[in-house]
């Protein structure tokens, strides 16, 4: 019965609006009342069973098809649609969607949710949702076609509630599906389960079978005999299950389904027919009438329901096969939903009809809210707290943000309702914020209205519950401030307006984990806590209620990773004693089914599609189990997300799906005085001095960073002290002195790993906080060498062990050595202050594992050893999955070995396994908890006790302890970046390469016999590879390890040499030329002879300054001057071109000369005050000919002959630096671009994680190698812009002409060789290089279409030179740095070339600074390559960040070049 007043869309007349809606709700749902049977789904048990008995339970119930009552009219009128006779159903009324039967209210938007129901029982559709019912009920049950809702991703939670109202209203039952990236044909049509089964024959030939669901033991007489058979069964899935009990599909996501996983049931869409796994097929009704008239013959007769499944499976016998045929119900139908865009494949969308369904406007929105708000009774509109203008105000919001492109549901907009009514202080912005993608954030307002809730609750509560709750608010491991007391203020607040899902989301180590830990731990009063059914819809008291109305649990923690499937989220496939397989309930599973509050940690590590498979269970409170069990969320599950904030760049995780079903809370850093409240709650005894300056050294950082001191999202992070790293160094001050402060900061920090630039900005950081080392003497640094002796053998005393297994305590040989010393005694100190976890880090060969393995015997420890490769993953860390005798066990890994018996576990070669891998540690380190594969839990044990009784916790001893082993992160190392990844959650230790003392005493333990000249002089050679490769001058970092092997070679064979000996270690090196010329150089040096056929190295010129010039003759004409064939000096004169401090005459340093000449003398300068004698005229004659002379040579270049020798002098001083950079872009592309295992694939190797889908025989349970870009959704794969990188290079006339005096336009002509010839090939750059002088800031030399052959970059070199020679005094560098960044775009890298002769041409080096800054995500860099005095120096200390750096050394450059583009190509 239509109505067109339902689309209004005004504001006015609110009573009469809400009159109206309740009218047209009436009349739409007229007819369509019937009292719903109430049932109540089975609990599941915590260890399912298989989807065998949903199965068989959906055959037993079709008895209730004829216990219905006929009389009654069931019609259903939706407009001017009318179904006489709606579906009856298969006997399931758990699977239709349930709304109140009361005719007097309105349909719920919720029909499933019981969590709910005290919050929203009735909920007033909006007049779009009510012509997509009617259009549902036309193509459902008129037209009998299957259909498809679309529209905005924001919108996806609408369209699910849209769609499942409807079937409560139809009475539908629902079988619903979740697609992702993971599903696959098995979850389509039907999965395999392995059953066995033992049949016993007697002695009087009686035969019984027993197929083993069960463990009860079975005794047999001694004369039977016992054959055990094992079979493969197959489960029908969902699509097949609804096919055949004509049940609504709904197959949630179409769009997020990988390509060509959908087709399987395109058959089942045209044609009502599917061939499934286990032989049997589905075939149209209309067909199997057809084919078995019996049948049809039998429904005629009798009832005219379509018949149960026992009578209507039809065998067909041939000669070679025996073929099922089972009839699809005619009431079957396909509700799809999809999200634009939806690129689905013209077969597939050509099978649906399509309804696409749009925001809801803000009038009809206001509306259905002030409907709400008037059938609910509500006292708002009498208390003024959420008035209907109030309500206008938030609808009128919301359509201004659809304005701005950030949709919100009107479900999610009903959150924001029921928020505001639990905080009716927000102001209408804020209690949106939960759903946009600003988030909510403890702000002052937020703080006050903290404070004024917990005054109101402190009234109401009794004395012994404040009590309580001060105890609990402050404990061992967690100290409340008002920021976090806020924080769980909002989550509280989420949870009782009806959200089951609370998102903590914020930057690494700000005290997620710990905040969501405490609030679940403490007591909450349940105000409006949700009630439990029973089966005849009686409310039962929840079981987690205590006496005072409180709940309190230990949370469940599920700690994810990227690996996690869909399915992997709910259950975990296993096998039983028999061999059957079985399904285990994950932390998820378990917290839904037994009403608990979990944890779920990562969730931004789970792929988009991956995390909205769970927004059904957020929305409705139900989950769809892959074992095809329906599980009901139970009173007190609630879920707190924890995660990183969204990273554009990387992963923008919070899709507008994920928001709308999220209600988000933003967790920033804690201000300085709850900071240092919470450091020195946790660490009493510490010294208060140094919590303050570790909170100072907190904020520069910060401040470092906003002020744009990283270029790239890895240095952000590496230049970020986190709470967590800040708990690390606080908890060693708390037992140690304030001197040693500043290397904990360094280990925390890894400053020692870090690049040159980053570095730096640490250690100023430090110096502005004054964390400095202490100067001692030598005195005191000798009492404090014996001191620390002393007080390490103390320390060692105090724990150590003693071993039950003594094999299991490593013996390594180990030379004691100061540098070592250091070391041990660091992480002897970690281990005994009670660090769960130590990451001991250092360049290869430095002794990381000798010094563990002597610490682990002088402790007398059992150690358990693991060594991670490319091919570790989750499965094998965590156990040994096997086959025995038909069945998967789990052996203990070294991990669970180590975690049950006290041992310390090593992890080595930590970096080399993918980060996942070890950042699942994460939860076992911080949280105490890890849940593994069998279903089993690694628990500390708690003082409340918990649930450490189960039996599948495994309780951690409280010895173990984790000690991981590392490389630094990039070339030449192969690894992962272990420390930006999971670092903070580590005690960090730095491994430095050995000082010359230590390294002399080892290399003398391995070599007795060899003198000790030769060990000496080994020493110092190595002690300068290692600053070479300090410098970057050498890529390999040559370490003692090396060393000891040349020198064990000449302790053996004395005969061969040094040469020889050396020869083993260089031989890697031997067909580069390019750094075997560098390793020769450094050999030679100690007298140490390498075989090479390198050209020597040229010895550069030394310039010299010949003074100050008077000239003899007075300025006139300009000219160029006589060529003196000889090339003697001339000063002062004005004949000889080339000459120095005259007139007239091209040269250098002189007056009035119409351009610069250099003919490799001293220069001689004449004053300015001379210059200025030149007259007007004289002036603007030389600039003309200056003008002419530069186009006359630019002219030459473009015509004239390749000057081959002057190409190559140049490119030979930075041909290592060309090849170096070459070589870490490469490296750089190839970690970009480095295959991936792929998962649920047809061939490859085994997948060790899906061995129970192996066994019950699935097909796609391989793994295999392959790019990322395979493992896209789409056939759309992205390209990436290049980086374009801006060169500014100064080719002023200062450059030319104090060439001679510090070489600075031979760097500049050098350093932009090497970029040409560097970056000519590499598709990830774009390469412009602009020159600046006194004429122009804008003179381009090199573009993206510029060709990079040798004689287009000597044209490129020769232009620079005759700019710089040609061009009129003057200084561009500010106007072509503003040029630059005006003109950049974000991610672009700027790099400006120039001296710092900046004082001359009065130029604020502020105003530098702020240039550069200028524009936001723009990286520049300024490199000086000259100047006089201090001036280059005190320019480079007034840019902030470390932005510019001084290169007074002509090898340098190059090298500062190399890195800055090596760091932006990360």
């Amino acid at each position: 019965r239509r109505c067109c007043c339902c689309s209004s869309s005004s504001f006015n007349r609110p009573n009469s609006t809400t009159t109206t809606t309740n009218a047209v709700v009436s009349a739409f749902f007229h007819g369509s009342r019937r009292r719903l049977q109430r049932w109540s789904p089975t609990v599941a048990t915590t260890r399912l069973g298989s989807t065998l008995s949903s199965n068989n339970r959906d055959n037993d119930n079709h008895h209730h098809n004829h216990n219905r009552d006929d009389t009654k009219d069931r019609s259903v009128s939706i407009g001017n649609v009318h179904i006489s006779h709606p579906p009856v159903g298969s006997g399931r009324p758990d699977l239709i969607p349930n709304y109140t039967d009361d005719a007097s209210q309105l349909p719920q938007l919720s029909p499933l949710d019981h969590h709910n129901h005290h919050f929203h029982n009735s909920h007033h559709p909006h007049p779009q949702q009510l012509g997509h019912w009617r259009w549902m009920l036309q193509k459902d049950l008129a037209l009998r076609q299957d259909f498809l809702l679309t529209g905005p991703a924001a919108t996806a939670r609408d369209r699910r509630q849209t769609l499942l109202t409807y079937a409560a209203l139809v009475g539908r039952e629902v079988e619903y599906v979740a697609l992702s990236r993971d599903t696959s044909n098995a979850d389509l049509k039907q999965r395999q389960e392995v059953r066995t089964t033992r049949t016993t024959t007697g002695g009087n030939g009686r035969t019984d079978t027993n197929h083993n669901n069960d463990n009860k033991a079975t005794t047999n007489p001694p004369t039977t005999t016992t054959t055990t058979t094992t079979t493969t069964v197959y489960a029908d899935q969902a699509p097949v299950r609804a096919a055949r009990h004509g049940r609504l599909l709904i197959l949630d996501g179409l769009e997020k389904a990988e390509r060509n996983v959908l087709p399987t049931l395109n058959n089942l869409l045209e044609n009502r027919e599917l061939a499934l796994d286990d032989g049997s097929l589905l075939v149209a009704p209309h067909v199997y009438e057809q084919y078995s008239p019996k049948q049809q013959q039998q429904q005629q007769g009798g009832d005219q329901s379509f018949p149960n499944d026992a009578t209507t499976t039809t065998t067909v016998n041939s000669t070679s096969t025996t073929v099922q045929i089972r009839p699809v119900h005619p009431d079957f139908r396909v509700a799809a939903l999809a999200s634009l865009p939806a690129h689905l494949d013209p077969p597939l969308r050509s099978r649906f009809q399509a309804r696409l369904t749009s925001a809801v406007p803000a009038g009809e929105l206001w509306q259905m809210l002030a409907a709400d708000s008037s059938h609910n009774n509500s006292s708002l509109s009498t208390t003024g707290s959420l008035d209907l203008e109030r309500l206008k105000q938030l609808c009128q919001l919301v359509a201004t943000s659809a304005d701005e492109e950030e949709e919100l549901s009107a479900e999610a907009v009903r959150d924001a309702v029921r928020y505001w009514e639990r905080s009716p202080g927000l102001t209408s912005r804020a209690v949106l914020l939960p759903w946009s993608v600003e988030m909510m954030s403890v702000d002052e307002h937020v703080l006050e209205l903290t404070n004024d809730s917990m005054e109101k609750d402190n009234k109401s509560q009794s004395q012994e519950q404040q009590q309580r709750q001060q105890q609990q608010s402050t404990t061992a491991t967690f100290i409340e401030t008002p920021t976090t007391r806020a924080v769980q203020h909002l989550i509280q607040t989420a949870f009782d307006s009806g959200s089951r899902s609370v998102a903590l989301v914020g930057p690494k180590g700000c005290y997620k984990s710990a905040l969501a830990r405490h609030y679940f731990r403490q007591d909450h009063p349940q105000q409006h806590a949700p009630s439990k059914q029973d089966d005849n819809g009686t409310a039962q008291p929840s079981t987690t209620t205590n006496n005072n109305n409180n709940t309190s649990m230990t949370p469940l923690l599920f700690s994810l990773n990227s690996d996690l499937t869909a399915r992997d989220l709910l259950l975990s496939r296993g096998t039983d004693g028999h061999g059957n397989t079985d399904w285990r309930t994950t932390p998820l599973t378990k917290a839904i089914i037994n009403g608990r509050p979990v944890i779920l940690d990562g969730i931004d590590k789970l792929s988009s599609d991956t995390l909205s498979s769970l927004s059904i269970l957020w929305e409705h409170g139900f989950l769809d189990l892959p074992n095809g069990q329906r599980v009901q969320a139970q009173t007190g599950f609630q879920c707190i997300g924890l995660a990183h904030l969204p990273n554009d760049e990387t992963n923008d995780w919070r899709t507008p799906e994920i928001r709308s079903a999220w209600h988000s809370i933003r967790v920033e850093p804690l201000p300085d005085d709850e900071l240092k409240q919470v450091l020195v709650g946790l660490y009493p005894n510490i010294d208060v001095h140094a919590v303050e300056k570790v909170v100072r050294l907190r904020n520069r950082l910060e401040s470092a960073n906003s002020s744009g001191a990283a270029d790239t999202v890895e240095e952000q992070e590496s230049l970020t002290l986190s709470l967590r790293k800040m708990k690390h160094i606080c908890m060693r001050l708390a037992k140690q002195k304030d001197d040693n402060l500043p290397r904990l900061v360094h280990n925390a920090l890894l400053t020692s790993l870090m690049p040159d630039r980053e570095e730096k900005i640490v250690q100023r950081c430090m110096r502005d906080c004054g964390i400095v080392p202490a100067n001692k003497t030598k005195k005191k640094r000798k009492h404090a060498t014996r001191q620390s002796s002393e007080n390490f053998e103390n320390l060692l005393e105090s724990c150590r062990r003693t071993p039950e297994h003594p094999l299991l305590v490593p013996d390594p040989v180990f030379e004691e050595n100061p540098g070592h010393g250091q070391v041990l005694q660091d992480i002897l100190e970690a281990h005994v202050a009670g660090e769960r976890a130590l990451l001991v880090m250092g360049f290869q060969g430095v002794g990381k594992n000798r010094i563990c393995d002597h610490l682990l015997h002088r402790l007398q420890c059992e150690r358990e050893y693991v060594q991670l490769h490319r091919d570790t993953t989750i499965q094998s860390f965590l156990s040994t999955p096997s086959v025995e005798n038909g069945r998967i066990v789990y052996g203990d890994s070294p991990l669970v070995r180590a975690a049950k018996h006290g041992r310390i576990l090593v992890v080595d070669e930590a970096d080399k396994a993918p980060v996942e891998v070890v950042a699942l540690l994460k939860g076992l380190i911080e949280d105490g908890e890890l849940a593994l594969p069998n279903g089993r839990v690694l628990r500390y044990r708690e003082g409340d006790g918990g649930d450490d009784d189960d039996d599948d916790v495994l309780p951690i001893h409280p010895d173990f302890r984790i000690w991981a082993l590392a490389n630094p992160a990039g070339y030449p190392f192969h690894g992962n970046d272990l420390a930006r990844e999971i670092s903070d959650i580590f005690s960090c230790h730095i491994v430095p390469p050995l000082d010359a003392l230590s390294q002399e005493r080892i290399l003398k333990r391995y070599g007795p016999n060899v003198p000790n000249m030769m060990i000496q002089s080994l020493v110092r050679i190595w002690q300068d590879l290692r600053e070479a490769h300090e410098k970057g001058v050498m890529a390999y970092p040559f370490s003692v390890r090396e060393a000891v092997s040349v020198v064990r070679h000449l302790n053996e064979f004395p005969s061969d040499g040094i040469e020889g000996a050396v020869e083993n270690v260089i031989a890697f090196d031997r067909l580069d030329t390019v750094v075997l010329k560098q390793l020769a150089k450094v050999f030679a040096h100690h007298g140490v002879p390498v075989s090479t056929n390198a050209k020597s190295d040229r010895t550069p010129r030394e310039a010299i300054e010949g003074g100050i010039s008077t000239p003899r003759t007075r300025a006139s004409k300009p000219k160029h001057g006589k060529i003196d064939e000889k090339n003697d000096p001339h000063v002062g004169g004005n004949t000889w071109a080339g000459g120095s401090g005259g007139s007239d005459t091209a040269g250098l340093g002189g007056r009035g000369g119409p351009y610069r000449l250099d003919s490799g003398h001293p220069v001689h300068q004449v004053s300015e005050q001379m210059k200025a004698e030149v007259s007007e005229a004289a002036q603007r004659e030389a600039k003309a000919m200056a003008k002419a002379a530069l186009q006359k040579k630019l002219k030459e270049l473009n015509m004239g002959k390749l000057d081959w020798e002057r190409y190559e002098s140049i490119h030979s001083h930075v041909e290592l630096q060309i090849q170096q950079l070459q070589v870490m872009l490469k490296d750089i592309r190839r970690r970009k671009e480095e295959r991936i295992w792929l998962k649920r694939q047809s061939t490859g190797e085994i997948d060790d994680s899906r061995l129970v889908d192996a066994l019950a025989g699935e097909k796609d349970v391989f793994k295999r190698r392959g790019k990322p870009s395979e493992n896209n959704n789409n056939n759309n794969s992205q390209t990436m812009e290049p980086i374009v990188i801006k060169v500014l290079v100064d080719i002023s006339a200062s450059m030319y002409r104090f060439n001679g005096f510090d070489g600075r336009l031979q760097r500049s002509l050098e350093a932009t060789l090497m970029l040409m010839e560097a970056l000519k090939e590499d598709k990830r750059f774009q390469l412009n290089i602009i020159g600046h002088s006194g004429d122009s800031a804008d003179i381009p030399l090199v573009n993206g279409e510029t060709p990079h052959d040798p004689k287009t970059q000597l044209r490129v070199l020769e232009t620079m030179v005759a700019h710089a020679q040609y061009c009129f005094s003057g200084d561009s560098t500010l106007e072509a740095i503003q040029l630059a960044v005006s003109q950049a775009h974000e991610g672009d890298l700027i790099l400006v070339i120039s001296d710092a002769n900046l004082e001359r041409y009065h130029i604020d080096p502020e105003e530098v600074s702020s240039l550069m800054h200028a524009k936001k995500g723009v990286h520049t860099h300024l490199v000086l390559i000259g100047g006089f005095g201090e001036e280059p120096l005190n320019l480079a200390r007034s840019i902030p960040n470390e932005r510019a750096q001084v290169c007074l050394d002509s090898s340098e450059l190059p090298l500062i070049i190399k890195n800055i583009i090596a760091s932006a190509a990360k």
